[in-house]
């Protein structure tokens, strides 16, 4: 499964790239049409993920991936923590 750091940071360099084409497209020259990730990049994503984790809970009736994966056998996050680990939580 792929780092979701570096997904998103992938994801930020593809949204610059792409403002730096249609910047080009419009008319701006090369140089001043350099890609750059940018704040709101970051928030298209932030966003974005946020819609699709809304997205995935709601197909899921409301169970979120974690007690999912956990019901299914998948994972345990509570492997290894002791009980007062989960008091603290």
């Amino acid at each position: 499964m792929a780092d979701p750091q570096i997904v998103a940071f992938q994801t930020a360099v593809a949204l610059a790239i792409y403002d730096s084409k249609m910047a080009r497209e419009k008319g701006v020259s090369v140089e001043d049409s350099i890609p750059e990730i940018k704040e709101k990049h970051l928030s298209q994503i932030v966003s974005m993920s946020s819609a699709f984790k809304d997205y995935i809970t709601s197909t899921h009736e409301g169970v979120k991936d974690a007690d999912l994966a956990y019901r299914l056998g998948l994972r345990d996050d509570k492997f290894g923590k002791t009980t007062t680990d989960e008091t603290r939580s």
